[in-house]
């Protein structure tokens, strides 16, 4: 629903944006681990997708939230997160 709603996303974990941008960046090229774990769990009314889809599972302790900063990866779309991380996440 947030997808036809919504212009910008803010996807927050622990207390922190660890993500945000337009609606379209979110949803078509998601960066941080946690975004990519949410939107893998949105369900879809289609059985064959279901069962062909493949969830992905968020492991926060890989993640030092106090290291990373907010970085622009393209207009507009910012992910909480060292240069690092941001080079597997991609």
């Amino acid at each position: 629903m947030v997808h036809y709603l919504s212009d910008r996303i803010g996807v927050m974990h622990l207390g922190k944006i660890v993500e945000l941008g337009t609606t379209d960046h979110i949803f078509e090229n998601p960066i941080h681990p946690y975004t990519k774990s949410l939107l893998s769990a949105i369900p879809k009314a289609d059985p064959l997708y279901e069962k062909a889809n493949v969830r992905v599972y968020y492991d926060k302790s890989k993640i030092d939230y106090y290291e990373g900063e907010s970085r622009e990866v393209e207009p507009g779309h910012f992910v909480l997160c060292t240069e690092k991380e941001l080079k597997e996440w991609k």
